[in-house]
């Protein structure tokens, strides 16, 4: 039997009394009052037969079949989506929205207007990060002085399971923007692998694949610097990340990659004047580079307890290197006088432990080792390492204490240490301001003191690699 249904008012009725009904009692049987303590057992009602429903009146409670309630919910639902055709009648199935694999997939999408497909809109982000630096040092060019740098990030699944990252990076200082990273990644293309193409961070170190922004102190530690590169391997080139199995107790990553075009990847060289860290890396100036290399990287992981988790990491990069300018000397045209050629190989070790105290609070200890072994270069075996530890007292506030200690490639005997103390305010996940005060000794300037101050803001889904 169809019921006539001719007013928005007794849908909308219906909508606020007989939804309860229909949630406490889905099965619409009627609910008998429940007797009073001590009270007789009301009697059966009598049957009643079958009548014609009479016309309802305002305030009065109407219980209808089911089928019939379902029935008018649809034809709200059709009233608001502006839906045409007689109100009341069966309503066809409406096919479900396409999946975002099937939209990949086509390249086309019958979403209905205004709704939002996320694969056809990048994750598009803005981190600006700004210091002040405070030295003693008189030969840093960059003491007492603002710099900002700014960063955009455009990420999106170009196809079911592939995603592409582009990180663009730009300083006024520099020059103009360019692409520090923009490589496709092919998730799950075999189980556990995951294959990265493009121009990326080397996984070489802990922190080999971070930004600046994602580290826990204010610039590159020393031995890194002095010995790898001064933010990160970076190359065009292809990388594989393997997750062995290992079961779910134990965690095991293994990266192996194939890179050319590294830039500023073998130290931060101290040649035309041993007691003159800071040439080198620049145009015309000291620098040293990995023109093609191959890069390994096994990262492990496992709980100990309920509140301890410890990693371990052992690195390895090898590879064509060349220096240029050595000997420190331009000519009036700027051209580069002399090159060195040869091959080098950087080796890494990292040990992290972290204890969660509870109440957002967190103990990290880590140590980190570097080892710059050249071949055919005019430069010598050096050391370095570092030693940090974090403690995270709530959700807002860390402070840090590390350790620097790097031999500098080209001056056997010289070496350079520091000491920092680190605090990090983060407002938000978009802002944080971190101070970090440094005492050390380096070629030609012993005890100096160095002091940074440095505000990072993060606008948009920014996702790439975080501490």
């Amino acid at each position: 039997m169809r019921y006539p249904f001719s007013a928005l008012g007794l849908s909308l009725a219906l909508a606020g009394t007989s939804l309860a009904l229909a949630q406490d009692n889905p099965e619409d049987v009627p609910i008998p009052d429940e007797p009073l303590p001590g009270a007789p057992a009301p009697a059966a009602p009598a049957p009643v037969a079958p009548s014609t429903p009479a016309p309802s009146t305002a305030g009065e409670t109407v219980t209808i079949p089911r089928a019939v309630w379902e029935q008018l919910l649809r034809d709200v639902e059709n009233l608001k989506a502006g839906r045409t055709g007689a109100m009341g009648a069966p309503t066809a199935p409406v096919a479900p929205a396409p999946t975002d694999a099937a939209v990949a997939a086509t390249g086309t999408s019958t979403a209905a207007p205004g709704s939002r497909n996320y694969l056809l809109l990048p994750d598009i982000s803005f981190i600006g990060d700004t210091q002040y630096l405070f030295s003693t040092d008189k030969r840093d060019e960059g003491r007492n002085s603002l710099d900002t740098e700014g960063e955009i990030g455009i990420q999106g699944y170009v196809y079911p399971n592939v995603k592409y990252d582009t990180f663009i990076v730009g300083n006024p200082g520099e020059g103009e923007f360019g692409v520090e990273e923009g490589f496709l990644t092919y998730l799950g293309a075999r189980k556990g692998l995951n294959v990265q193409i493009g121009r990326k961070f080397a996984p070489f170190g802990r922190t080999g694949e971070l930004h600046p922004h994602s580290w826990l102190y204010s610039r590159q530690v020393v031995p890194r610097q002095n010995l790898v590169a001064g933010e990160a391997l970076v190359g065009n080139g292809i990388n594989l990340n393997y997750l062995l199995p290992t079961g779910k107790k134990f965690f095991a990553r293994l990266s192996l990659g194939a890179f050319s075009g590294g830039e500023e990847a073998g130290g931060r060289l101290n040649t035309s004047d041993p007691s003159d860290p800071f040439e080198g890396g620049g145009p015309n100036r000291v620098g040293a580079g990995l023109s093609r290399f191959y890069n390994a990287r096994l990262w492990m992981g496992t709980s100990l307890g309920q509140n301890n988790e410890v990693e371990l990491g052992l690195s390895h990069a090898r590879g064509r290197a060349f220096i240029e300018n050595f000997s420190g000397i331009d000519n009036n045209d700027n051209e580069i006088v002399e090159q060195a050629t040869g091959r080098l190989n950087l080796s890494g070790f990292d040990v992290s432990l972290r204890r969660y105290l509870g109440n957002n609070k967190r103990l990290l200890l880590r140590g980190e080792y570097f080892r710059y072994n050249p071949r055919g270069l005019p430069t010598t075996r050096s050391d370095g390492y570092y030693l940090l530890g974090n403690y995270r007292f709530n959700r807002f506030n860390d402070i840090g204490l590390l350790h620097e200690k790097s031999d500098f490639v080209n001056a056997p005997g010289e070496t350079e240490k520091a000491t920092s103390l680190i605090y990090t305010r983060n407002f938000n996940e978009r802002y944080y301001v971190r101070l970090m005060g440094t005492r050390g000794d380096r070629p030609g300037e012993s005890n100096y003191t160095e002091g940074r101050i440095q505000f990072v803001i993060g606008l948009g889904p920014h996702t790439h690699e975080l501490e």
